[in-house]
């Protein structure tokens, strides 16, 4: 639950255009607490290219 919040934020701040470096920092962060974290990175992936 707390990646897809994450993800949202992600989502939110590109599209306010607003920095999203911080927030995929903690995205990446709570993923990696999942025990099968590779959907969740790939979602966040997405973001790495407008950071």
């Amino acid at each position: 639950m707390e990646c897809q919040c994450r993800v949202e934020i992600l989502r939110l701040r590109k599209a306010l255009g607003l920095p999203i470096d911080a927030a995929l920092k903690e995205a990446r962060a709570a993923t990696e607490k999942l025990k099968n974290p590779a959907p969740m990175m790939e979602k966040i992936g997405s973001f790495e290219s407008f950071s």
